[in-house]
């Protein structure tokens, strides 16, 4: 029964290696919940509880080793998957690479992009209630920086686009400004997301 348990927790590592995000979030699930994110949550406390009591003690702190990692590596993808889903530009042809751009209004989000940086999110939202035990609990939060650092700046520039058309067409700043509102509730949470909700009603009022 041990050895079936240790295979079922390596078997999850490697989903966890694998899955693609392009399956988005759990369909319906709200608050944000992946199947991924949950199966990490699920083998990591397995794998913390056995590390206390359990008589396989090496193999289970390098399965709890190896699904960090395993995590960390899919959280470092996160960001590429946003910027796709919410494109920018430079701000000049002078722009040292790196540099922030701003949003990028030419066309309508894409669906598949968007599903891709869902399928993310929500991994990253479903790892929290593990990751402190697990040991990335610090690496995640400076991915959430990260992941903030983005999307604060892309809304304040998206929200300028939809009050004043300076930059973009007002119409493809609301849809974006729509997306990055539900994002943000991932990285940070539905009540930052519902006052992004509500700067754009008010942009559109004014």
């Amino acid at each position: 029964m041990g050895e079936r348990f240790l295979a079922d927790i390596e078997a999850s590592i490697a989903h966890v290696e694998n899955f693609d995000f392009g399956g988005g979030e759990a369909p319906g699930a709200r608050p944000p919940a992946s199947p991924e994110g949950a199966a990490a949550d699920r083998r990591v406390r397995a794998v913390v509880d056995l590390n206390k009591d359990g008589p396989w003690g090496r193999r289970v702190a390098r399965f709890k080793q190896t699904m960090a990692k395993a995590c960390e590596t899919r959280m470092d993808q996160i960001e590429r998957e946003l910027g796709k889903a919410l494109p920018t530009r430079p701000i000049s042809m002078l722009a040292k690479k790196g540099a922030r751009g701003v949003a990028k209004l030419v066309a309508p989000p894409e669906e598949a992009m968007l599903d891709r940086a869902r399928g993310g999110l929500a991994f990253i939202a479903d790892l929290r209630p593990c990751a402190d035990k697990a040991g990335y609990g610090s690496s995640r939060n400076k991915f959430l920086e990260k992941l903030n650092a983005y999307l604060d700046p892309y809304i304040d520039d998206v929200l300028h686009v939809a009050r004043t058309g300076d930059g973009g067409d007002p119409a493809l700043a609301m849809q974006y400004l729509a997306v990055a509102a539900s994002f943000i509730a991932y990285t940070r949470d539905d009540k930052t997301a519902e006052i992004v909700r509500r700067r754009a009603a008010a942009a559109v009022a004014a």
